[in-house]
């Protein structure tokens, strides 16, 4: 399926951003709706040429809410994709059964690290998989109701205001005591 193509005939008004493992590349569309919400991201202006990588496509349209925008976007894809809302109101697309929780249980498997030696922080409703996955889990302080629901505790800064080096300055102090 040519996902391009189907959410041009479904979704004549979305923008679109790229997803590759290192990065988001906006489209002007995406930046124009999204760009005072966000930090600054590189503009990909292959016109319809994908970026090499492309891993997730996020999907926003300014006439629809997230929650909304996922509702419709799962109606049409019908469980072939992974579908999460973030922050902002628009909605991440990745294949189905892709989720961090998996990715990082693969890693595990391969390096013999069982689920209770990890530890896990996260934001948003995307984290929610790993936040349930991981031994040890933080919700970061603002993060949505349903994602500090997820987590086993919270942490007492932001991302914006480091809550994780916090965190890992507590649990591993630089005199090297336990935390």
């Amino acid at each position: 399926m040519d996902l391009r193509a189907h959410l041009a005939s479904e979704l004549p008004t979305a923008a679109l951003a790229w997803g590759t493992a290192g990065q988001i590349l906006w489209t002007c569309e995406f930046a124009a709706v999204y760009g005072s919400m966000l930090d600054r991201q590189p503009i990909h202006e292959g016109g319809s040429t994908l970026p090499d990588g492309v891993v997730k496509v996020l999907v926003g349209d300014r006439q629809m809410a997230g929650a909304d925008l996922a509702r419709l976007l799962a109606q049409r894809f019908e469980g072939s994709v992974q579908l999460t809302t973030t922050g902002p109101g628009y909605v991440e697309v990745v294949a189905g059964g892709v989720t961090k929780a998996a990715r990082l249980a693969e890693l595990c498997r391969s390096l013999g690290v069982s689920a209770s030696k990890t530890l896990a922080f996260g934001d948003g409703h995307n984290d929610l998989e790993l936040l349930r996955w991981a031994g040890h889990s933080y919700a970061m302080a603002g993060a949505p109701p349903e994602v500090g629901a997820a987590a086993r505790q919270r942490t007492r800064l932001s991302h914006d205001d480091d809550g994780v080096a916090d965190v890992l300055d507590e649990l591993f102090p630089a005199d090297g005591t336990a935390g």
